[in-house]
């Protein structure tokens, strides 16, 4: 919508919660089956195109034939459905890397895109004698494109110079665990979510030595529940995302992105992107059944911005200890579990391990710290 068709933020929302509403929040929707679940969502994608296009046309391809460079490139990743070994990239342009790219509709692309199994039918398109089945990448382990990014940078841009790069998430997990969630599309959605934070997070320490190059923007906590109803109303979620927007270090990320944008200083050459060092990411355990605070959980600032100073600190390399003590029921747990989820949305990590410790019963003390 926004590289494509040029249209304007505000725009883009209100076309997808048109197609949002089509499949989600039907009367009859809940139980839809894959089949027509997938059917609805192209018919609703369909009706876009054709009042984007002119003449109109449902079939519009993703490559036209006489754009051989489009001001603003864009491209999906997809997966051959027999073969999830990588992503493919299905392109708004030619590549000069990719002599015979698939044949395809704008519509068709997006369903591949999309294709995740647990919502929707996995889509096929080619020609005739050669048609192939596609499938989402988010649920096979490459659901952030950051690398197909940067290798397509080089490929697209080269010789250019590069100004930033723009991550944006798609709602940060928090500590939820897989086995906890029920259904098979919630999993998959809390699954997208942690390879999402995954690849976000090498990517950081790849490109943190170069300034104001990589801008990683994610909702730290809030949509980790939201999502998992499947079908969250446009008001929730626009309610974690303005209280997101409007934290002190979001606004000043943001206007960093904006000026790089804006006045486009050359950071780093594309040709270079792969120079950089790779770091192995060292992944942070997530917390197993350590439950999210209490979600009217509010103030204490005071005590988490000593705790946070306390833990990042480089004064001396001896291991920290912080207790927190008072009477029962004044709100020692929840301020911890605060604490922790704070630290776990941070990029880069604060701690690489964290483990949760019932000690309510000499039991589930010895439980725990046998499998904590």
């Amino acid at each position: 919508m926004l590289g494509h068709f040029g249209m304007s933020v505000n725009d883009a929302i209100r076309e997808y919660r048109l197609i949002l509403k089509a499949i989600h929040q039907q009367p009859d929707s809940v139980g839809w089956s894959q089949d027509e679940r997938s059917r609805e969502f192209e018919a609703a994608l369909k009706a876009f195109v054709v009042s984007k296009t002119s003449p109109s046309d449902e079939n519009y391809p993703l490559i036209k034939p006489k754009d051989e460079n489009p001001r603003c490139k864009v491209f999906v990743t997809a997966m051959h459905a027999l073969n999830l070994q990588h992503p493919i990239l299905l392109r708004t342009y030619r590549s000069r890397i990719d002599a015979d790219p698939p044949q395809c509709t704008l519509v068709e692309a997006v369903r591949a895109t999309t294709a995740n199994t647990d919502l929707f039918t996995p889509v096929t398109f080619g020609p005739p004698h050669r048609q192939i089945s596609y499938v989402s990448p988010a649920c096979h382990g490459f659901n952030n494109p950051i690398d197909q990014v940067r290798q397509e940078a080089k490929s697209a841009l080269s010789g250019r110079a590069i100004s930033c790069i723009i991550s944006l998430g798609c709602g940060h997990p928090g500590p939820i665990q897989i086995e906890d969630v029920k259904e098979d599309a919630a999993r998959a959605v809390v699954q997208v979510g942690m390879d999402s934070v995954r690849a976000a997070e090498q990517t950081y320490r790849r490109l943190a030595g170069i300034r104001n190059l990589y801008f990683r923007f994610d909702v730290p906590y809030g949509l980790e529940r939201t999502v998992l109803k499947l079908n969250p109303t446009f008001n929730e979620i626009q309610a974690h995302i303005t209280a997101y927007v409007g934290q002190d270090q979001t606004s000043d990320q943001i206007n960093s992105a904006v000026k790089q944008l804006v006045e486009r200083p050359a950071s780093i050459k594309a040709s270079e992107l792969d120079a950089l060092l790779p770091v192995e990411a060292t992944a942070t355990v997530w917390v197993k059944k350590c439950p999210l605070p209490n979600p009217n959980f509010t103030g204490r600032r005071t005590e988490l911005h000593h705790m946070h100073t306390y833990f990042s600190s480089t004064i001396g390399s001896s291991a920290r200890t912080y207790v927190l003590y008072g009477l029962g029921g004044s709100g020692k747990t929840q301020l911890l579990l605060q604490f922790v989820l704070e630290c776990q949305n941070q990029s880069p990590q604060m701690f690489d391990v964290i483990f949760f410790v019932d000690a309510s019963l000499e039991t589930m003390l010895e439980t725990s710290s046998r499998h904590p």
